[in-house]
């Protein structure tokens, strides 16, 4: 049965054990409470390991790394930041990869943080616009928190997620992470021109 908490009542010691993996839904499906809540909370926690493919949030930053070891398949978006501190572990891999790697236990998942649209009639949560490795490390983990929005769109697809899938709810109104525009300069122009 999956328990509804309040998002500023979110005591992350209930579910996540000292030594635990966090897998954590990645781009535009990137859980922003949770991943707040997990720094916020990290030294009450216990040295931890969260595997994130990209982020465009800019959420972690390397002091973050104190008490939470980073992993993830390359130094993509905000990661940079990390990577350049030197406290990314890079994974080497595809992306497509993610998920058997996933459920086979190379890239260990107790703890699986999504993003999900809310339940439709049949009870079923979409991952919204991004369904990559979410669908494995549901399965794996021990522990599913969601971030479920009011702001993710239900698509249909593949992986729909029902909610007894999800042991822990938080109720948001987050959309999904969007990627900030960049400046064009003369030279992107100069290259698109060829």
């Amino acid at each position: 049965m999956t328990e509804w908490v309040d998002a500023s009542r979110l005591d992350l010691r209930r579910w996540i054990r000292p030594g635990d993996a966090i897998v954590c839904g990645q781009a535009c499906g990137e859980p922003v409470t949770l991943i707040e809540a997990l720094i916020a909370q990290r030294h009450d926690l216990g040295g931890l390991s969260l595997f994130l493919g990209t982020s465009f949030t800019g959420l972690l930053q390397p002091e973050h790394c104190d008490a939470i070891r980073v992993r993830s398949m390359g130094a993509i978006g905000t990661l940079r930041s990390l990577a350049k501190a030197g406290c990314l572990e890079i994974v080497p891999c595809h992306v497509g990869r993610i998920g058997s790697m996933i459920k086979a236990g190379e890239i260990a998942c107790d703890v699986a943080f999504i993003q999900v649209s809310p339940a439709d009639a049949e009870g079923r949560h979409s991952p919204g616009v991004i369904a990559d490795y979410v669908a494995a490390a549901v399965a794996k983990a021990r522990v599913v928190i969601a971030e479920v929005s009011e702001a993710v769109p239900h698509t249909t697809g593949d992986i729909m997620l029902p909610t007894e899938a999800i042991h822990v709810a938080i109720a948001t109104d987050r959309g999904p992470a969007t990627v900030p525009p960049v400046k064009i300069g003369d030279l992107d122009r100069t290259i698109a021109s060829h």
